[in-house]
């Protein structure tokens, strides 16, 4: 009886201590005006708040320098300190407001054009600055909002715990009904 309880003692405190891996979530976007994002995602670490993979791709241009701006300049959420947490915050929930995107194509000089990716709101962002390329695009304004969702179902840790009691509990009462087997065949 002494082994059944330190395992069920042991899958409590192996649950207590799991944490969440880092989680990849989509970015969903809705276009209120021009070309809507062709793709959207990063991947976010919440017990070391930093993101990586954060890739937007629109209009062809693919904006991955959102991974560091998201990392070192992090983002805001009204007056608080620009952080990755914060960062996250904002795009997970707006920070109370609302969260919206704008991308732009523009003339920088004869040959090149500047490109931008926002995620802008009413009590947040991440901006980053945007950078030159060589293109024969038009001219091309957009924006609209967007949300985020996981990629793919991620246990909890308390799921996890769950898991772990049941699997203790079945193997308690396998050794409980095998020791009744033998007392029954010995007797």
């Amino acid at each position: 009886m002494k082994q059944p309880v330190l395992m069920i003692f042991a899958t409590l405190a192996a649950a207590s201590l799991a944490t969440a891996s880092p989680i990849t979530y989509d970015i969903n976007f809705t276009t209120t005006s021009g070309l809507a994002p062709t793709s959207g995602s990063f991947t976010y670490d919440a017990a070391t708040t930093t993101f990586s993979n954060f890739i937007v791709d629109w209009d062809t241009i693919s904006f991955s320098e959102l991974t560091m701006i998201a990392n070192i300049e992090g983002g805001t959420c009204g007056a608080s300190p620009s952080s990755p947490a914060n960062a996250f915050l904002f795009l997970d929930t707006g920070c109370g407001g609302t969260r919206a995107w704008t991308a732009s194509v523009g003339p920088e000089s004869p040959f090149l054009e500047f490109a931008s990716f926002f995620f802008t709101g009413t009590e947040g962002e991440i901006d980053p600055d945007g950078f030159s390329i060589i293109s024969s695009q038009p001219l091309i304004d957009a924006g609209g909002s967007f949300t985020i969702s996981p990629a793919t179902a991620v246990p909890e840790p308390a799921s996890a715990g769950m898991f772990g009691l049941g699997f203790a509990g079945l193997l308690i009462a396998f050794r409980c009904y095998r020791a009744r087997v033998r007392r029954r065949a010995t007797a």
